[in-house]
């Protein structure tokens, strides 16, 4: 394994970095246009969902972890939507929210939702098999990414993965969006501005769905 983009020499400085940081199991914020959500993500490795990982996720965030899959895999671990005709064509695409089977919690902590991320990611039965490792309904969403990545849809959920085929890695990735304050009555953290100052004061890389796709044009894939 090893990062698909380190011989290529047109490839933004910043997202490096960003690919880089993801590769060694760090965390990274995903932004979107500000015509568009104009928020953030924190997107981080499923490969490398510890539970301090995923304490890391939930200190700044509304607390709503999700997965972001591919229909080929949440297919094979039989989580079929939450609904079966969207009012909103366009939002996220949630599929069953799934806990750990030997959850030691709520299934809210960051220890039962690394174990759930876990079992997403390496569980080679259905949800409904005896030997799972999963329970539904439960507390950590999945979303299906769109399989034209970016240039279909530019939300936190392709670009999330668009990341991870960059980094080499398997693909699947816990998001978070970041939040402003830590009263649940605030909201999400938005503005270019006010997410930059947080990624700098927090060490994360920052880089935007937007460029992802410009150089997803750039390369012709």
């Amino acid at each position: 394994m090893g990062l698909k983009v380190t011989m290529v020499e047109t490839i933004p400085e910043n997202l490096q970095r960003a690919v880089e940081h993801l590769y060694k199991g760090g965390i990274v914020l995903l932004l979107d246009d500000p015509e568009r959500e104009n928020e953030g993500d924190l997107v981080l490795a499923a490969e490398y969902a510890t539970p301090g990982r995923v304490h890391d996720l939930l200190r700044d965030s509304s607390r709503k972890i999700c997965v972001s899959m591919t229909e080929q895999r949440l297919k094979s671990l039989e989580l079929p939507p939450v609904v079966r005709q969207p009012t909103n064509p366009s939002a996220c695409k949630f599929h069953t929210p799934v806990d750990a089977r030997d959850e030691k919690y709520t299934g809210l902590g960051a220890e039962d939702r690394a174990a759930a991320i876990f079992a997403l990611l390496h569980d080679t039965v259905s949800v409904y098999h005896p030997d799972s490792n999963l329970d539904v309904p439960g507390h950590t969403d999945t979303l299906r990414a769109d399989s034209g990545g970016v240039l279909a849809r530019q939300g936190h959920t392709e670009g999330s993965l668009e990341l991870m085929a960059l980094a080499g890695l398997k693909p699947m990735a816990a998001i978070v969006e970041v939040w402003d304050g830590s009263a649940m009555l605030s909201g999400p953290m938005k503005g270019k501005a006010k997410l930059e100052a947080f990624a700098r004061n927090r060490g994360f890389p920052k880089v935007y769905i937007n460029e992802l796709a410009e150089y997803r044009r750039m390369q012709g894939y």
